[in-house]
């Protein structure tokens, strides 16, 4: 992995963790604000999803460029000739 995939891996992370990180404090605060101590098991989706997120890595990116140049199905460009 190159220099700028590997920041940008440590970006991603870092803001994923801030987004999760708010919102599980938000739902918090809201539960203990309004006394409604069942809201916090909304807490649970945001880290949930929080799974989801992958790695961009040199295999995705020159996947992409072979998959770029590959015959796209059922373009109108072949048709066009016709």
């Amino acid at each position: 992995m190159d220099r700028k995939l590997f920041w940008l891996n440590i970006i991603i992370a870092l803001f994923d963790t801030i987004v999760c990180a708010a919102v599980v404090v938000m739902f918090g605060y809201a539960a203990f604000h309004f006394s409604k101590w069942w809201i916090t098991l909304f807490a649970l989706l945001p880290l949930l999803l929080f799974e989801n997120h992958t790695m961009i890595i040199d295999a995705d990116i020159h996947q992409a460029t072979v998959d770029n140049y590959k015959p796209q199905k059922g373009s109108d460009d072949d048709n066009a000739e016709n």
